[in-house]
C-alpha cells in the first residue's frame, strides 16, 4: 500500500482499530444466528451484477428439466470434486441418476473418464454464477 498509494498511509492494523463502521456482505437468511456490532451492517448481494444470458446448450439443458427443474452441484472452489474418493463418486451419479431434476455439476475432472453419468446430468469444469 505504501508503494502504490502513499508512503505515509498507517500500517493496516492500525487503520483496523480505526474503524467506525462495517459494511458486511452477508444476510441473516443465510448465515448462522450471530450478534453483531452496532457499527456493522449487513448488505447482502453487493457484488451482484445483472444476470447475462445463459450459454445456449446449457439454457436448453436447463429448460429440457421441465417442471420438475434442475439442482446445481458445486464443492466450492477450493474442493475439487475431481479428488473425491470413488465410492464417494460413484454414489453421487448412482443418487443423481435417480432424481427426477436434472443435475448441473462442476467437475473438475476429465467428463470422457466418467462411463456410468445420465443423460439427466451435465458436468462441467466451470459453470456461470453470481
Amino acid at each position: 500500500m505504501r508503494e502504490r498509494i502513499d508512503i505515509n498511509i498507517p500500517h493496516p492494523y492500525d487503520i483496523s482499530k480505526n474503524v467506525s463502521f462495517i459494511l458486511q456482505n452477508g444476510h441473516a437468511v443465510v448465515s448462522y444466528p450471530r450478534a453483531l456490532n452496532p457499527n456493522v451492517a449487513e448488505i447482502a448481494c453487493i457484488h451482484c451484477k445483472p444476470a447475462k444470458p445463459l450459454p445456449k446448450d446449457l439454457e436448453e439443458f436447463i429448460a429440457s428439466a421441465g417442471e420438475s427443474g434442475f439442482i446445481y452441484v458445486s464443492m466450492g472452489s477450493s474442493v475439487k470434486a475431481a479428488n473425491m474418493p470413488e465410492s464417494l463418486r460413484r454414489l453421487l451419479v448412482k443418487t443423481f441418476a435417480r432424481l427426477p431434476y436434472h443435475v448441473l455439476w462442476k467437475y473438475e475432472g476429465d467428463a470422457s473418464e466418467m462411463h456410468d453419468i445420465t443423460a439427466n446430468v451435465r458436468l462441467s469444469r466451470w459453470l456461470p454464477q453470481q
